[in-house]
């Protein structure tokens, strides 16, 4: 019996690793087995519980329940915590997707003992060292056996960093696979907003430096007293609110609850625009052909700048107000398709896993 083991941690793991675990019972082999860890990186109920009930696969086997601390703390309880686990139940073959804190720490403990690791959405850089996510992807990379990218610029980056061909797959987005999948799902969910921008907030390039969530507070703020925008807002963010006393930031905005993923989606695919600082965010905007705001001075999803789809504002006042009237006056760039963006990577990735199986 192969053994395979999915690990979830924040909000974007749990939809792609979502359409993995969905291709993989699919298939129906009886000389397969998987598990779910969890480690509890994000412990609010809106932001675990509701999407796996939204997304109707199982919760997790094993919850790690890390919950919060500092991106050291999260690293080391990952990997203590992990090894643990792995000693009760050895996996063949161990999957996390993304850059967040568990992904890293996964990384780590599968080399030490000597577990394959395959890293979805490999490749991506920013270039910056001093974001926190930045190091968690350059390891992940380097240390995985196998890394499935979103777009062959990134199986370049991977090459030309040292990393053999054979351990780079172009596959594409996962998380256009759970936008189509889901899009059906959410036409009955109705949305009384006609016309909102929806806005969510969470790096720690921004929630950790007081003059940037500053910035976009303020901004944010003013442009919310002549237009609706909704902000759904994350527990780390609301915390930093308060502890910087920022409350009077964000009266003019429409707050919100975390939502699971089929609220948040269907209000994305009804909203004009979409203010962000997440990297995945900003790829389904591209996708659904909605404008993006992005809220920092780098993205590793460059090609959705060069192609005017998602527009870094970094921290400038002036380019995001001249951007919202632009889109506000429907002066966007409609989206090119981008090869491999077809609703079938999870397929490919279950492919070449089944094969490196048949060699563990």
């Amino acid at each position: 019996m192969k053994k395979i083991c999915f690990v979830v941690g924040a909000r974007p793991n749990f939809m792609k690793i979502s359409c993995l675990i969905r291709e993989l019972k699919k298939r129906e082999l009886k000389d397969i087995e998987y598990k779910l860890i969890h480690t509890g990186q994000h412990y609010d109920e809106n932001l675990s519980k509701i999407f796996f009930e939204d997304l109707k696969i199982e919760k997790p086997g094993i919850n790690l329940s890390i919950g919060s601390g500092s991106h050291c703390y999260h690293v080391y309880e990952t990997i203590k915590r992990m090894e643990r686990e792995f000693n009760k139940d050895r996996p063949h073959i161990v999957i996390a997707s993304g850059d967040v804190n568990s992904v890293l720490g996964t990384s780590i403990v599968t080399a030490k003992m000597m577990i394959k690791f395959a890293h979805v959405e490999a490749g991506i850089r920013l270039y910056d060292r001093t974001i926190p996510e930045e190091t968690n992807r350059l390891v992940a990379d380097v240390l995985a056996d196998y890394n499935f990218c979103l777009l062959e610029e990134h199986t370049e980056i991977l090459f030309n960093e040292g990393i053999p061909r054979e351990r780079i797959f172009h596959v594409g987005d996962l998380m256009i696979d759970s936008i189509i999948f889901n899009l059906d799902l959410i036409k009955d969910l109705k949305i009384k907003e006609k016309d909102f921008a929806l806005m969510t907030i969470h790096r720690a390039v921004n929630t950790d430096h007081k003059e940037n969530l500053e910035f976009i507070l303020s901004t944010v703020n003013e442009l919310a007293r002549n237009y609706h925008v909704i902000f759904p807002i994350h527990p780390r963010t609301i915390n930093f609110i308060k502890k910087y006393n920022f409350e009077k930031l964000i009266e003019n905005i429409d707050i919100r609850k975390p939502m699971g993923y089929l609220e948040f989606l269907s209000h994305m695919v009804n909203s004009r625009f979409v203010i962000t600082d997440s990297g995945g965010i900003q790829t389904e905007t591209t996708f659904l052909e909605i404008p993006c705001l992005t809220m920092k001075e780098t993205t590793g999803h460059m090609n959705t700048v060069r192609d005017g789809t998602n527009v870094l504002i970094g921290y400038d006042r002036g380019l995001f107000f001249e951007e919202v009237e632009k889109i506000l006056k429907e002066h966007v760039k409609k989206v090119k398709r981008y090869h491999l963006w077809d609703g079938k990577v999870a397929e490919r990735i279950i492919d070449i896993i089944l094969e490196k199986l048949k060699n563990i």
